[in-house]
């Protein structure tokens, strides 16, 4: 049982990691609050659930909307804290990712969101059933983060193949030859931020289906 804790875990982080190749590594943006979107997803996928289960949505479709309603979400955020901190570089950005990271703590753990997030308590996870399949043990798990983690890898390696890909890398090598090339660098630094926090999304999404509690200070 430890070890398939262990490989869930390594499962879970390798998809966090991709999504941070895809900005430090691919884009060479120095970014330090990748933390906080995992956050995101793990406490995103379990408010969704409980909304989807409020409203009588049947709960065997509930991790195909909740899922991608949690990465798309973390994207969300990371565009808003993108869009002051991207005309800022180097350590500055990392200061600039980081204090978002803060934030994003701040305001899971604030009496505001206290009724969805649970405040510094803490909320109670769900099992996920897809399609009837309902993974309430480990073992289960495993196998659903196991596929997808291969899934986020095959993805991200295909992802610098494409013309959005050969973008983040002209940015990262010359960012103002890349400018002159015609790439746009807020677009296409937004871009790779969003593509990030969605992986780090899914991430936190599997750690919610992998942990009976979220708790806040997890995601520091």
């Amino acid at each position: 049982d430890y070890m398939i804790l262990v490989a869930c875990l390594i499962g879970i982080w390798l998809i966090a990691v991709v999504g941070v190749n895809v900005v430090v590594g691919y884009t060479g943006l120095l970014s330090l609050g990748h933390a906080g979107f995992v956050a995101v997803g793990a406490f995103g996928v379990t408010i969704f659930h409980n909304l989807l289960t409020g409203f009588g949505f049947p709960g065997y479709l509930q991790p195909f909307v909740a899922i991608p309603a949690a990465m798309a979400l973390a994207a969300l955020i990371v565009i808003v804290v993108g869009l002051p901190s991207l005309r800022v570089k180097g350590v500055y950005l990392a200061v600039a990712t980081l204090s978002a990271n803060f934030i994003i703590i701040f305001l899971i753990e604030s009496a505001i969101f206290a009724p969805w997030t649970g405040g510094k308590h803490g909320i109670t996870t769900v099992d996920p059933n897809f399609l009837g399949w309902v993974v309430d043990t480990r073992r289960e798990a495993y196998f659903l983060i196991a596929v997808l983690a291969f899934v986020t890898i095959f993805i991200g390696q295909n992802l610098f193949r494409t013309r959005i890909g050969q973008a983040f890398i002209a940015i990262r090598e010359r960012d103002y030859s890349a400018e002159i090339l015609g790439v746009s660098l807020l677009r296409y630094k937004l871009t790779s931020f969003a593509i990030s926090a969605a992986a780090c999304g899914l991430a936190g999404a599997l750690f919610a289906y992998n942990d009976p509690k979220l708790l806040p200070e997890t995601f520091t």
